[in-house]
């Protein structure tokens, strides 16, 4: 199992590197998707949560910092809009 720190590309092409516990994201990392898209912050289990959390869209263009509960957006943040 993945523990500590590392960096790990799944066979779908998304690359992680940060903060591993018992074979899950958690804590502090940066996951590159494979379509482009970026996330730098915090996980829990797996999932994007935390009150600090950074995503870009590499299609659209828009942003959103902020606050993550359960791999979504969730309480405070500013999202960009592309225009």
């Amino acid at each position: 199992q993945k523990h500590g720190h590392g960096k790990f590309t799944s066979k779908y092409g998304d690359c992680y590197e940060g903060e591993w516990k018992e074979d899950r994201k958690h804590g502090i990392g940066t996951l590159k998707y494979k379509n482009g898209d970026l996330y730098e912050g915090e996980f829990y289990e797996d999932l994007r949560h935390g009150q600090k959390g950074y995503w870009k869209s590499c299609t659209t263009n828009e942003e959103y910092t902020g606050s993550w509960e359960d791999d979504l957006i969730h309480g405070y943040g500013i999202y960009l809009y592309a225009n």
